[in-house]
Parts: structure tokens; C-alpha cells; sequence
């Protein structure tokens, strides 16, 4: 939440995350298994590498968004959700620290996956 300058804002935003994180959890599950349905409907099963190793950042993907991600989003809701007034809460700035190289790894990995699935290079 690095636009976020206030608590108040801070507050907001998270209340609204906690709100919206159950969508693209939903969606990845159903993304998975309609994927492998396919594959198995076409009779490709696993024969591509790239499709391979993309179901295979896909899975680690999945580890860190629904099991390490949100425990680390727990601890900052937690401290933001704490505090009142105007002012940032302290610790938050560290919690992000602590939380943001998961995040940039999820985001690494959909990109990855992304670019694997489009280009198909081998």
C-alpha cells in the first residue's frame, strides 16, 4: 500500500483487500484444474516442457499466495487494524519489508508463466 499516506488510508485499503483476496484465490484453483482438464481432454497430458514447467511455477505460485502470503498480510492487517487516527502505525513500515519479497515473487512468477504460455519456446 505504498500510496497510502494516512492510517486512515492504510485501514481502508487493507479493509478492502480482505475483501477482494478470496477472488483470485477462487480463480487460480479453477485456472489449475480447467488447465489440466484440457490437458487431458487433448490428450497432451505431459509432453511440453514449457507447459510442464509452467504447472510447476504454478503450483510453487500457489504455495506462496494461499499459504505464506497471507500470513504475512495477517500480520500487517493485524498492526494497521490496531492503530487509530491519522498516523501510519509503527512496525508497519517493517512488516511491509518483511512481506514484500513474497509478494514480488508471486508477481515474478505470474508474469513467468504468463510469458512461458504465450511463447511456448519449448
Amino acid at each position: 500500500m505504498q500510496f497510502a499516506k494516512t492510517g486512515d488510508q492504510i485501514r481502508w485499503a487493507y479493509q478492502l483487500l480482505f475483501k477482494l483476496e478470496k477472488f483470485p484465490k477462487t480463480g487460480a484453483v479453477l485456472l489449475l484444474a480447467s488447465g489440466i482438464g484440457i490437458m487431458w481432454m487433448s490428450n497432451t497430458g505431459f509432453q511440453h516442457g514449457w507447459l510442464n514447467v509452467s504447472l510447476g511455477l504454478f503450483v510453487l505460485l500457489e504455495i506462496l499466495a494461499i499459504g505464506i502470503v497471507p500470513r504475512k498480510m495477517k500480520r500487517i492487517a493485524e498492526c494497521v487494524l490496531a492503530s487509530t487516527g491519522e498516523r501510519i502505525p509503527d512496525g508497519y513500515e517493517n512488516l511491509v519489508k518483511e512481506a514484500r519479497p513474497y509478494l514480488m515473487s508471486v508477481h515474478l512468477l505470474a508474469a513467468l508463466i504468463l510469458v512461458l504460455m504465450i511463447s511456448k519456446p519449448f
